[in-house]
């Protein structure tokens, strides 16, 4: 063994999941967030993240990892999408009002869209859609538009994605 290390205030018996990031990983003990060196041992942040629940009840997921970029976006109560960087546990942008696509969700059907390249993210709403720029942690777009639930709605394309409704206005929140 190269280290051992045991964290104050953090129970094992809460332990929920680990998330590896090169030589960064995170700990997660419900809320409670630990992230540490994997060479030394030494903690780097730790924090509490609030995460939707429901989501994951309901066999959907609530937060996913961001690799490529070493960040991690979580789903809050909030109906807010917060991305976080890994390296130091800050807040890096949170996106208010995205609460997922609920009859999506029910029916297992896609409720968001993530390329490859992770630069983007769109998430499927109640109310239509939101681009969220995860380079640079903001909102690009959102659109407003009814769906309906019981068919899929996001097609993947060459070039990324497209979201099949019923567009009734539109608002761009970046330029």
């Amino acid at each position: 063994m190269i280290w051992e290390k045991e964290f104050d205030g953090i129970s094992q018996s809460d332990y929920t999941a680990l998330e590896a990031y090169g030589d960064i990983s995170v700990l997660r003990y419900g809320e409670d967030h630990v992230a540490f060196n994997m060479s030394d041992g030494s903690e780097l942040w730790r924090a509490e993240i609030d995460y939707r629940g429901e989501l994951a009840v309901s066999g959907a997921w609530n937060y996913t990892i961001l690799r490529k970029l070493k960040k991690f976006l979580v789903l809050n109560e909030d109906d807010d999408a917060v991305i976080y960087d890994v390296n130091t546990g800050n807040i890096l942008g949170t996106i208010e009002d995205v609460e997922p696509n609920t009859d999506l969700i029910e029916k297992r059907l896609l409720w968001a869209y993530r390329p490859a390249d992770q630069k983007y993210y769109v998430f499927v709403t109640d109310d239509g859609a939101v681009l969220i720029d995860l380079v640079n942690n903001r909102e690009l777009a959102r659109r407003e538009f009814d769906i309906d639930g019981d068919y899929n709605v996001i097609l993947p394309t060459q070039n990324g994605c497209a979201v099949l409704g019923l567009c009734t206005s539109i608002s761009k929140t970046a330029t």
